[in-house]
């Protein structure tokens, strides 16, 4: 949980990655994981939940090793389905690379 979108969400929560890592292998419902989430969060603001959100799935490559990281997410994704990477849809943020990697693309 210390990568990625994992990465940046438990840093504008404020929570510690591996507390909460923890507390998802102990196990609980939905409700209980959030209960622990609000528990030993910082508050936000609805704005500022939202500007987090929109910059989130916004967030596309802005540089050659980034850019580079992209097209290898996108390499796997096409082995993995046995498809020439140029059937895939067309994808410009990290959002869309999971989307895709995870069949709703």
């Amino acid at each position: 949980m210390t990568v990625g979108f994992d990465k940046y969400l438990a840093d504008f929560l404020g929570i510690d990655a591996r507390a909460f890592e923890q507390a998802v292998l102990a196990g609980g419902t939905d409700e209980q994981l959030l209960a622990w989430v609000m528990a030993n969060s910082k508050p936000h603001s609805h704005g500022e939940i939202v500007q987090f959100s929109e910059g989130l799935l916004a967030s596309a490559p802005k540089d050659d090793a980034t850019r580079a990281r992209f097209q290898g997410r996108l390499d796997e994704i096409a082995k993995k389905r046995g498809v020439p990477i140029s059937s895939l849809p067309s994808v410009s943020t990290w959002a869309d690379v999971i989307e895709l990697d995870e069949g709703r693309l």
